[in-house]
Order: structure tokens, then C-alpha cells, then sequence
């Protein structure tokens, strides 16, 4: 019995106890499926899906198995609202070092973890500049502040909204950003609830195996799971908040 075999039997046995037996043969699904797809992602090329009345191209990069998550619309969306914002002329931070990995503004780049050539490895908790920015752009990852850490300070993402407001975006900049919904409970009821003032928000739903996406309200949004049905995000929040 192959190695990736017994993985994905000893994590279906730790399922049925933690979840039952429908979430943990689900579970399996993915697990198999994630491992023979990429055999067949030529056969998604050409694949759309809409946003704003307009056909956009999925993502199928490898990196970071972009072609198996949330990533597959995120980095679309993402390029589509900067380009048309003229980002590549603006200036321009990046909270997470996600964006710089499929397409560069030119961008600065906080990101307290990554150790990477032009990476800023500071908080964004604490983070300040003299120069302020015009556009703050994050993929993926305000869901991680605070929620991540040992013992987790999940209230510490109003912190960073906070610091954000005050020390680095300009007044009248945006901030452009996602969150995989499900991910983190407390950021989800903080948008659910209005409590972050947006201008402009969207919201995703996985709708198959194949990672195909579809925009959906708000409503059904909160209400899937992260990991179920379907491997990682199954369902995207894309907001934009104006300082």
C-alpha cells in the first residue's frame, strides 16, 4: 500500500470519529481527487466564470495549487479591480505576500512570516510609514491575524483595521481584500454584521469538484463551511473599504 494511500485512510478513520461518516468520506473524495487532477487541468483551459457581467478566465497556475482553491477567482478578481483602479501607477501595499507571486505592481510588501527578497517582515498590527498609500490590496490573509497565534487574539484584526485607517492608507484610499469564509468565525460575523463599513463588497460560491465558482448573496455565503464540501474555501467574501 502506497504511502499517499495509507495518509488518506488513517485521515478518513480520524474524520468518522471527529465528523461522522458522510463528512469523512467526503473528505476522502477530495483528498483523491487533489491528488490526480493535475494530470487533467489542460482539460479546464478556456474555462470562464462571471463578474460583473463579464467573463473572466480562471486561474490554473500551479503555485501555491492555485487551479485547486479559492485562488482560482481570487487572483482574476484581484487583477481586474487593480488594472481598472491604474494600481501600476499608484502606490501601492500589499498585506501577505500572495499577489507579487502572479503579478507585480510594484508594490511594497508586509508580510510578518515570509523571509523573501524585498519582503517587509513586520506585523501589520504595528506597521507605520511616513509614505501613505493610495490602494492596500490582501489576498487571503486578514483572516490569519490573530486567529493563528497561540492562544489566538482573534479581536486583534480590528487592531489592524485601526492601524490601517490611522498610519497607512491615505485618506480616500481603499483597501481591496478577500477572506475564504468559514476560515475564521470572528472576521466572518464582523463583515456578516457589518461591523467593518465597506463600499463595495461580492460573494463566491464553490459549486463543484472541479472548482468551478459562482457570485451568490451574501446570505448563502455565510451560511457554507470551510473544508465541506469541497476542499478549502467553499465560499469567498471580495470587499472593498474606504478610509
Amino acid at each position: 500500500m502506497s504511502e499517499s494511500i495509507r495518509y488518506i485512510l488513517k485521515k478518513t478513520l480520524q474524520a468518522v470519529k471527529r465528523k461522522g461518516f458522510v463528512y469523512a468520506i467526503t473528505a476522502a473524495r477530495n483528498r483523491i481527487y487533489r491528488m490526480i487532477a493535475p494530470s487533467f487541468i489542460f482539460l479546464r483551459k478556456g474555462r470562464k466564470f462571471e463578474f460583473e457581467n463579464e467573463k473572466l478566465y480562471y486561474n490554473l497556475s500551479k503555485y501555491g495549487m492555485c487551479w485547486n482553491s479559492e485562488r482560482t477567482i481570487e487572483m482574476p478578481i484581484i487583477i481586474k479591480i487593480l488594472d481598472k483602479m491604474n494600481a501600476k501607477h499608484r502606490n501601492m501595499l500589499e498585506i501577505g505576500n500572495v499577489l507579487n507571486n502572479y503579478k507585480k505592481y510594484g508594490q511594497i510588501v508586509v508580510d510578518k512570516f515570509e523571509k523573501n527578497k524585498g519582503v517587509i517582515n513586520e506585523d501589520i498590527l504595528n506597521y507605520k510609514t511616513k509614505k501613505k498609500f493610495d490602494i492596500m490590496v490582501s489576498v487571503s490573509t486578514l483572516e490569519h491575524v490573530g486567529w493563528d497565534e497561540t492562544p489566538s487574539k482573534p479581536e486583534n484584526i480590528l487592531l489592524a483595521v485601526k492601524n490601517i485607517k490611522q498610519n497607512i492608507l491615505k485618506k480616500g484610499g481603499i483597501l481591496l481584500f478577500t477572506i475564504p469564509i468559514g476560515y475564521n468565525p470572528y472576521i466572518d460575523s464582523l463583515i456578516a454584521k457589518n461591523k467593518i463599513k465597506l463600499e463595495k463588497e461580492w460573494y463566491f460560491k464553490k459549486i463543484s469538484l472541479s472548482n468551478k465558482w459562482k457570485e451568490t448573496t451574501k446570505k448563502y455565503a455565510f451560511s457554507r463551511e470551510y473544508n465541506y464540501p469541497y476542499e478549502c474555501a467553499n465560499a469567498l467574501f471580495i470587499g472593498i473599504m474606504r478610509n
